[in-house]
């Protein structure tokens, strides 16, 4: 049975008060994805911008590799098990996501694969708490630092670089010292 939890009840957790605009809706629920939201991840993603990337193939091939990724069956290259995807819900509605897992790739230790947030939902601290989730988790695992690979046109580069990302790359932000970075969420978000 899946564990479903709500922002207050993480609150023990993960200490956070968004950081600017209003607070997200205390009634967002986060629970661990499992290959049956492969869908809803691709779902939201695609309504937000009305088209799978070109590169990412079709739609279906797009719900295939989120439902190999959950499940342990699409490794994106230099990745290790284990891997960790949780879902925001409102109203059982899925608003956000993020995906994680740990990796060699390039010298780093774990690899933001995916956050995202629908754009009604986004500036209230939702990412934020997101990210902080997955920076306890993969801190957990030992992993000390993180990178994050985008597409040039990525809306989240400001948020990745807000949060002491360091762009490396045209299409890759790194942080060196996890540690460092919980300390920036927790001082960002309490």
């Amino acid at each position: 049975m899946t564990q479903v939890i709500t922002s207050r009840e993480i609150a023990p957790l993960h200490p956070h008060r968004p950081l600017a605009g209003e607070p997200h809706d205390p009634a967002i629920e986060f629970r661990e994805a499992g290959a049956e939201d492969a869908r809803l991840i691709v779902d939201q993603i695609v309504a937000s911008r009305d088209k799978v990337r070109d590169d990412d193939g079709s739609a279906e091939e797009t719900v295939n590799r989120w439902r190999g990724y959950i499940t342990g069956t699409h490794h994106p290259r230099f990745a290790k098990p284990p891997r960790k995807i949780w879902l925001a819900l409102l109203d059982g509605h899925v608003v956000g996501h993020i995906a994680c897992h740990l990796t060699t790739k390039q010298g780093f230790e774990a690899e933001l694969q995916s956050i995202f947030v629908r754009p009604e939902h986004q500036r209230r601290g939702l990412r934020t708490e997101l990210l902080s989730m997955a920076v306890a988790w993969l801190r957990s695992r030992g992993a000390r630092s993180m990178m994050v690979g985008f597409h040039g046109d990525n809306e989240y580069r400001a948020f990745y670089l807000k949060h002491g990302g360091v762009q490396a790359a045209p299409s890759r932000c790194e942080w060196h010292d996890l540690e460092d970075l919980h300390t920036r969420l927790s001082n960002d978000v309490g």
